[in-house]
């Protein structure tokens, strides 16, 4: 085999295995398709949403997380959302927990009865933004939370419960 057949070879290798690659970033980033808006939020607390998680209405990724930053004492999430989805005057927004691991994602919440189309320029206040969801004890014991948990599971702390 000649040296240049050889390179030949190994530059076909190159740009398949780089092809491959970017493909394999394109699925795992999971891009929105399509025109999308730009929106603002103020949250009391973001804790564990990050750049780049998604925004869901009714459980389909429609955007997502743009940036996140402070503004005096609340957190300020940029996002997008495709503009097919649009978002109303009172829509409300929440951080979700997407797994058991801890990652989030901005649900976005309709009303029954959509007001006007939100003007993507107007931030969402904290009035219409809830905070992520937290553990906090049981009053009722560890049965109120899983109906089949055996009272030996809970010793040594108190159950708790997701709110």
């Amino acid at each position: 085999m000649s040296v240049r057949a050889l390179a030949i070879r190994v530059s076909i290798t190159v740009v398949v295995m780089a092809l491959a690659l970017i493909g394999v970033l394109q699925v795992i980033e999971r891009p929105v398709a399509g025109a999308t808006d730009s929106y603002t939020a103020m949250f009391t607390d973001a804790n564990g949403l990050r750049v780049g998680d998604e925004v869901r209405l009714y459980g389909v990724q429609v955007g997502k997380v743009d940036s996140l930053g402070l503004a005096g004492p609340l957190a300020r999430v940029r996002f997008t959302v495709m503009r097919t989805h649009p978002l109303f005057d009172n829509s409300t927004l929440a951080v979700k927990y997407q797994n058991l691991t801890g990652s989030r994602y901005l649900e976005i919440e309709q009303a029954e009865r959509p007001d006007r189309r939100h003007d993507p320029s107007v931030g969402y206040p904290t009035a219409q933004t809830s905070r992520p969801s937290t553990s906090r004890p049981c009053s009722k014991g560890c049965s109120r939370c899983w109906p089949n948990c055996h009272p030996a599971i809970s010793t040594g702390s108190p159950p708790t419960c997701w709110r």
